[in-house]
Order: structure tokens, then C-alpha cells, then sequence
């Protein structure tokens, strides 16, 4: 009689974590050193970090565009909160071509953190990448308020924690509060200045919209990032870009010395 055959046990797979795994010590996130303002001190922003927790999408993903990580959670929010822009020598060009490209930050990613960041979230892919990016290199406070009465809010109480709200409510009354209109520019405030991408996808965009007359704004937008990433020379656009700059910052002197 065969002698009865034992059976080996499989070791149970290890399993990757979708989302960006965290150790125990995660290395120290450095403070990129921008000339722009701290992203907490803008209300704004501010206030979204107060009510949105560490671990959500949001704030993962911020994170992650400023620092090319998602950080630990017990300092992700305080990071964002220091940043005030990337370093000199952070390409933006291929910041902005690396978010039309990729296949997580879509659209709704990308309105999303311009919602967050109290911007403007209209446009196709490559102007929200780019309206993204130019913002980031080096932020200002001239967006959205934030809502009336919650700039200073303080952080989510605990579980358990009851909060006593019968003096806001008979504070307030039945008065809704009206939604917050985005700030106009001042009157005579110079256009802002674009990247060498903006100028040449401005100037290519009805070629290749002629080549591919089915492709929607996303694929565009994508067709236009593919060019100009296998364009050699970029000397062109460049100089564009780097006239246009100096343009905005005559402007703007101009106009802060006459509205000083």
C-alpha cells in the first residue's frame, strides 16, 4: 500500500499596498526653500487642511506633487503648510508634462487640487496642469477666499468630543451665508506670464487638432505633451517664455509702484 503523500503548505503571497507604502521612520521631508507664501498662510488653503484629513486622496496627492512623496501622516499637512515653492533648479516644463501624461491625475485630480488651492478649474488638461504647476512655483494669495467666518477654524475635535453650538445658531439666526465670489484682479493688474510649453501648444494645437479631428481636449492636450517632450529643439518657445516673463515682471513693477 503507496504511503499516503503529504501535502506542502504555500506560503500565502505578499501582497503590494496600492497606495505609497509609509515605514515606521520615513525619511525627513525637506522644506524646498521658493520665494513664494507658505501655503498656510493662505486662508484659503488653509481652511481645507483644517477640515480635510491626512489620509485622504487630497491631501495625499498634493503632497505628493510638492515633495515626490506621500510623506508620513503625522506630518503631511504640516509640510504642506510650510511649502512655499520649489527650488530654482525644479523644471516646471516637465512638472506640467508629467501631470498631462500621467494616468493619475486626471481631470478630476487635477480640479480638485486647484479647488483646494482656491484656483480656477476650468480649461482643458493642459491648462489646469499648467495653471497647477505655475501656482505652485510660487504661491500668492491672490485666489479664492475662504468661506466667511472659517479661515481661522480650528482642527476636527476628537470622537466623543462634544461641541456646544447653540450660541453660533442663535448667533446667526436664519442667515444663510452667501458663497464667497473669487477676488477680482485689480484693474490694470499685468497678464500673467506662460511657459515655454503654454507657447508652443498654443501654436501647434490647430495642427495636431488637424491630424487627429476625433481626439477630444484630454487627447490633445496628451498629443501636444508627446510633441513637445520629442521636440530636440525648444529654443524657440524657450525665448518666448523668457520674454514673456520679463514682460510680466516690468509690468508688475510698473504697476505695484503706481498702486503702492
Amino acid at each position: 500500500m503507496a504511503a499516503a503523500r503529504t501535502q506542502r503548505s504555500r506560503a500565502a503571497p505578499e501582497r503590494l499596498e496600492a497606495t505609497e507604502a509609509i515605514t515606521s521612520s520615513p525619511v525627513e521631508i525637506e522644506i524646498p526653500k521658493g520665494e513664494g507664501t507658505p501655503l498656510g498662510e493662505i486662508p484659503i488653503v488653509a481652511h481645507h487642511l483644517t477640515k480635510t484629513l491626512a489620509d485622504q486622496d487630497a491631501v495625499k496627492f498634493l503632497h505628493k506633487l510638492l515633495f515626490g512623496g506621500v510623506g508620513a501622516s503625522a506630518s503631511r499637512k504640516s509640510n504642506i503648510r510650510a511649502f512655499c515653492g520649489w527650488n530654482d533648479d525644479v523644471n516646471t516644463e516637465k512638472k506640467i508634462e508629467s501631470l498631462v501624461n500621467s494616468k493619475v491625475w486626471t481631470v478630476a485630480a487635477l480640479k480638485d487640487a486647484l479647488q483646494f488651492l482656491g484656483l480656477e478649474k476650468s480649461g482643458a488638461t493642459l491648462d489646469l496642469a499648467a495653471r497647477l504647476v505655475n501656482f505652485l512655483a510660487k504661491p500668492h494669495t491672490n485666489v479664492k477666499a475662504a468661506p466667511a467666518g472659517k479661515a481661522a477654524a480650528k482642527e476636527p475635535a476628537a470622537k466623543g468630543t462634544k461641541r456646544v453650538r447653540e450660541d453660533k445658531k442663535a448667533a446667526s439666526g436664519d442667515a444663510k451665508t452667501k458663497k464667497a465670489k473669487k477676488p477680482k484682479k485689480p484693474e490694470g493688474y499685468p497678464k500673467s506670464n506662460v511657459t515655454a510649453f503654454m507657447h508652443f501648444s498654443a501654436e501647434m494645437r490647430a495642427s495636431v487638432k488637424a491630424k487627429n479631428p476625433d481626439a477630444g481636449v484630454t487627447d490633445i492636450a496628451k498629443l501636444l505633451g508627446a510633441q513637445w517632450q520629442a521636440t530636440e529643439d525648444k529654443s524657440k518657445w524657450e525665448a518666448l517664455a523668457a520674454a514673456d516673463k520679463q514682460r510680466f515682471q516690468e509690468e508688475l513693477a510698473k504697476f505695484n509702484e503706481t498702486h503702492a
